[in-house]
């Protein structure tokens, strides 16, 4: 009795190290704001993580980081790479940016496969009204709102880009 035990044990863990996405892969997207430079209300920070639950967080397991700062960043290009990549985000996401002179987007992993450069000015130009205006909520939601339609098409059609090894995970 106890071999059969000690059996089932056994390969119920040898099943469990064989498995580990079967549990991360839920646990891995993330949604955060960090609005250093004060431009968001309380209630427009849950209003911009409920935007990006309702369009495509849940279904794509992407990351999405919100960035403002209280200054301009010499290259907001590394500046927001090195932001994404130095707190612990994962392999496949998109970064917002905003200051009171510069916004950006940054994408990763199959961020870059959905939304092509052409489409980052896109998205930046749908987002210029809200910046002009410096109402950086409004430029916000526009480009969560504009990069979603780009990311679910992709996404519907099944990107490939083999350059980076596969599929749409």
């Amino acid at each position: 009795m106890k071999r059969k035990i000690f059996a089932f044990i056994a390969m119920f863990v040898v099943i469990l190290m064989m498995c580990p996405t079967l549990f991360a892969s839920a646990a891995t997207s993330k949604i955060d704001i960090y609005d250093n430079a004060d431009f968001f209300t309380a209630e427009e920070e849950v209003e911009l993580v409920s935007c990006v639950q309702s369009l495509f967080y849940d279904d794509l397991g992407m990351d999405v980081v919100i960035l403002t700062e209280p200054f301009d960043p010499e290259n907001e290009v590394s500046y927001t790479d090195d932001f994404y990549d130095y707190n612990g985000y994962g392999k496949d996401g998109v970064l917002f940016f905003v200051s009171e002179n510069v916004y950006y987007i940054n994408t990763v992993g199959y961020g870059i496969v959905a939304i092509s450069d052409s489409e980052i000015e896109a998205i930046l130009d749908d987002g210029y009204q809200g910046f002009k205006e410096y109402n950086f909520y409004n430029c916000i939601e526009s480009m969560i709102i504009s990069a979603n339609s780009y990311i679910e098409y992709a996404y519907s059609n099944g990107y490939v880009d083999y350059s980076i090894g596969g599929k749409w995970s």
